[in-house]
C-alpha cells in the first residue's frame, strides 16, 4: 500500500481574527498536509486581528503559514482580495477552502479559476440562520 502525499491547502480568509491563530497554528505546523492562510490584514468589523508579524515567525515558534494580500472593501460590504488570484495561481495548491460569503467579491472568480486549475473547493460556511426570500436566497 502506498501513503497518499502531503495534500497543499490554502485556506482563504478575509483577515485573521486574533482568537483563530491557535487553530491556524495548529494547522501551520501539520506535517500531514501543508497548510497556508491566504488573508489580508484590513477588517469591516471591529475586532482584535492577528499579529501582522505572525507572518515571520516559523510556526514552530508560534507563527503562522500566512500569505498576506489586500483587501478593499466596496460599499461596506463587498470585498475584493487584491493578489488572491495570483497567488493561487503561482502557488501549487491542492485544495481551497474559502469562507462561504456571497460578498466576497474575488472568491466567486477564485473558485471558478480553482476549478478550472483541477483543484478540490470547500466552501466554509455556517449553514443558513434563515429563509431568504430575495435574490440572496437565491443565490
Amino acid at each position: 500500500m502506498t501513503a497518499e502525499k502531503n495534500k497543499k491547502v490554502a485556506i482563504i480568509y478575509p483577515y485573521i481574527p486574533h482568537y483563530r491563530v491557535p487553530v491556524f497554528n495548529i494547522l501551520s505546523k501539520s506535517v500531514t498536509n501543508e497548510y497556508t492562510i491566504i488573508s489580508g490584514t484590513e477588517t469591516d468589523i471591529k475586532i482584535k486581528l492577528a499579529d501582522d508579524n505572525l507572518r515571520n515567525i516559523k510556526p514552530e515558534d508560534g507563527g503562522l503559514r500566512w500569505i498576506k494580500i489586500k483587501n478593499t472593501w466596496m460599499l461596506k460590504y463587498f470585498l475584493w482580495q487584491r493578489g488572491l488570484l495570483q497567488t493561487i495561481s503561482r502557488c501549487n495548491f491542492d485544495t481551497l477552502i474559502f469562507l462561504g460569503n456571497m460578498y466576497f467579491l474575488s472568491t466567486w472568480v477564485a473558485v471558478v479559476l480553482g476549478k478550472l486549475k483541477g483543484r478540490k473547493i470547500i466552501m466554509w460556511t455556517h449553514g443558513y440562520i434563515k429563509e431568504e426570500k430575495n435574490a440572496k436566497g437565491f443565490i
